[in-house]
Protein backbone atom coordinates (compact mmCIF):
# COMPACT_ATOMS: atom_id res chain seq x y z
CA UNK A 1 0.00 0.00 0.00
CA UNK A 2 1.02 3.01 -0.97
CA UNK A 3 0.84 7.09 1.25
CA UNK A 4 1.31 10.09 0.57
CA UNK A 5 2.15 12.32 3.98
CA UNK A 6 2.50 15.93 3.68
CA UNK A 7 4.85 17.62 5.32
CA UNK A 8 7.68 20.83 5.16
CA UNK A 9 11.29 21.14 5.11
CA UNK A 10 11.13 21.18 9.38
CA UNK A 11 8.70 18.47 9.38
CA UNK A 12 10.90 16.11 7.46
CA UNK A 13 14.14 17.25 9.42
CA UNK A 14 11.96 15.81 12.58
CA UNK A 15 11.24 12.88 10.56
CA UNK A 16 14.96 11.91 10.15
CA UNK A 17 15.38 12.22 14.11
CA UNK A 18 12.63 10.50 14.80
CA UNK A 19 13.61 7.20 12.48
CA UNK A 20 9.12 6.79 11.98
CA UNK A 21 6.07 8.50 11.40
CA UNK A 22 3.54 7.99 13.94
CA UNK A 23 0.41 6.23 13.13
CA UNK A 24 -1.43 9.18 14.02
CA UNK A 25 0.13 11.29 11.27
CA UNK A 26 -1.83 12.55 8.74
CA UNK A 27 -1.48 10.64 5.60
CA UNK A 28 -3.23 10.33 1.99
CA UNK A 29 -4.39 7.03 0.27
CA UNK A 30 -5.51 6.55 -3.44
CA UNK A 31 -8.53 4.97 -4.32
CA UNK A 32 -6.91 2.33 -6.39
CA UNK A 33 -3.17 1.42 -7.85
CA UNK A 34 -4.06 3.48 -10.63
CA UNK A 35 -1.53 6.19 -12.24
CA UNK A 36 -4.26 8.49 -12.18
CA UNK A 37 -5.76 7.89 -8.59
CA UNK A 38 -2.10 7.66 -7.41
CA UNK A 39 -1.27 11.23 -9.14
CA UNK A 40 -4.46 13.02 -7.78
CA UNK A 41 -3.38 11.47 -4.11
CA UNK A 42 0.02 12.83 -4.79
CA UNK A 43 -1.40 16.81 -6.07
CA UNK A 44 -4.19 16.50 -2.63
CA UNK A 45 -0.78 15.56 -0.26
CA UNK A 46 1.19 18.54 -2.08
CA UNK A 47 -1.95 20.92 -1.34
CA UNK A 48 -2.19 19.52 2.05
CA UNK A 49 1.87 20.56 2.53
CA UNK A 50 1.24 24.09 0.79
CA UNK A 51 -1.11 24.77 3.63
CA UNK A 52 1.16 23.41 6.36
CA UNK A 53 3.96 26.54 5.19
CA UNK A 54 1.26 29.55 5.77
CA UNK A 55 3.79 31.19 3.76
CA UNK A 56 6.07 30.67 0.65
CA UNK A 57 8.58 27.74 0.89
CA UNK A 58 9.05 24.45 -0.62
CA UNK A 59 6.15 21.76 -0.24
CA UNK A 60 7.24 18.44 0.65
CA UNK A 61 5.35 15.06 0.44
CA UNK A 62 7.15 11.97 1.65
CA UNK A 63 5.87 8.43 -0.53
CA UNK A 64 5.99 5.12 1.19
CA UNK A 65 4.99 1.76 0.07
CA UNK A 66 3.84 0.31 3.17
CA UNK A 67 2.13 -3.05 4.66
CA UNK A 68 -0.49 -1.11 7.04
CA UNK A 69 -2.17 2.35 5.70
CA UNK A 70 -2.77 3.15 9.33
CA UNK A 71 0.63 2.10 10.68
CA UNK A 72 3.88 3.57 11.39
CA UNK A 73 6.14 4.46 8.35
CA UNK A 74 9.88 3.78 9.06
CA UNK A 75 12.06 6.96 7.74
CA UNK A 76 15.50 6.29 6.10
CA UNK A 77 16.95 9.18 4.91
Amino acid sequence: MRVYLPATLTVLAALAEQGELPPSTDRFVAVDDSEEAEYDTLLEAASASASMLGAPGRRVVVVADVPDADGPVPVNL
